[in-house]
């Protein structure tokens, strides 16, 4: 990318140019090129120990990367964006069962709102069996609404059509470690291709308002705290035979959403569908049924929850290909 190649021509003229070291980190961690990303943070660093962007980048980039325990190394003590959360998320995924539940605690007597938090509620809850508030959402899969845009538009024209062209045209699409067989756009979609995914937006903004409307008397954080102004975020994935995307969260989110633009011929019941849970219930074996709720997803459904909630795509045989706009409302 040109930009890319810019801090590149800038490095060769200045080495430690720390500016360029944590642009590239970044860009670099948006491609999902993760080893690089860590290099350049990492000299960055070295650079300016006392600045805390890189630190935090970096942070963030080694939990994506598994590598919690040096990830909480970096987080702890930093007073940066919402590196307290993360380092909590970190603490849960490491296992750190009681240092977890101290910071887990704190964040809630400072009456954090926030996706991480309630998330992470949540999945101690199924996990843990603990009874904490829950500030964000504390039934989240109440909030899971599914209904079909076939009916409401052009869905050929307005979904279909741009998708398989910024597909096929992308310039950057990258892997992803939670996802098997297929790929996705990098960088946000809506920004990247304002001319086609307009009037897309458009059509989602009235869905999310469609979806605060019926919602709006809830007494949970997500609908008390809803935020005065959001942008939307998206992206595009496409899955070929045996696809299938890992139980995740969306944690700059506040509400995440998927329109499904080909679900390919189910060959199996739930071949293809979305599963929403408070934590993954195929890896805790504590976690009850209870804790999950399987979306039968069509061609044309538009899909929306609480970003504090795990989601997975359950496999499917297709010779087609299953491709989503997945997006956040941030």
């Amino acid at each position: 990318s040109n930009a890319e190649k810019c801090f590149l021509t800038a490095l060769t003229l200045e080495p430690n140019y720390y500016d360029a070291l944590v642009s590239l980190g970044a860009l670099y961690k948006e491609k999902g090129r993760a080893k690089e990303s860590e290099e350049y943070l990492r000299k960055a660093i070295s650079i300016q120990p006392g600045l805390p962007f890189a630190k935090y980048s970096l942070g963030i980039l080694l939990k994506h990367m598994g590598k919690f325990e040096a990830a909480i190394t970096l987080l702890d003590g930093l007073d940066y964006k919402d590196s307290e959360q993360t380092l909590v998320m970190c603490l849960y995924l490491s296992g750190k069962k009681e240092q977890f539940r101290e910071r887990l605690e704190l964040s809630i007597k400072r009456g954090e709102v926030n996706t991480i938090v309630g998330s992470l509620g949540s999945r101690a809850e199924a996990r843990y069996r603990w009874d904490k508030p829950n500030l964000f959402c504390k039934e989240p899969l109440d909030y899971v609404d599914k209904t079909s845009l076939l009916g409401k538009c052009d869905f050929n024209k307005l979904f279909v059509r741009p998708a398989l062209d910024i597909l096929g045209t992308a310039a950057s699409k990258e892997h992803q470690s939670i996802l098997t067989n297929g790929l996705q756009t990098a960088g946000n979609i809506f920004e990247l291709e304002k001319d086609l995914m307009s009037p897309v937006e458009e059509i989602i903004r009235s869905e999310v308002q469609l979806y605060l409307e019926k919602h709006c008397e809830s007494e949970e954080g997500l609908m008390r705290h809803w935020p005065s102004h959001y942008s939307l975020y998206g992206w595009f994935i496409s899955m070929q035979r045996g696809g299938a995307l890992d139980a995740h969260i969306h944690e700059s989110g506040w509400v995440s959403g998927c329109v499904y633009i080909n679900v390919p011929p189910k060959k199996a019941v739930d071949s293809g569908n979305l599963v929403v849970c408070t934590e993954d219930t195929r890896k805790f074996n504590e976690v009850g049924p209870d804790q999950k709720k399987t979306v039968d997803v069509l061609t044309g459904d538009i899909c929306l929850f609480p970003a504090s909630l795990m989601h997975y795509t359950i496999p499917f045989d297709s010779s087609e290909d299953r491709i989503v706009l997945a997006f956040d409302v941030k």
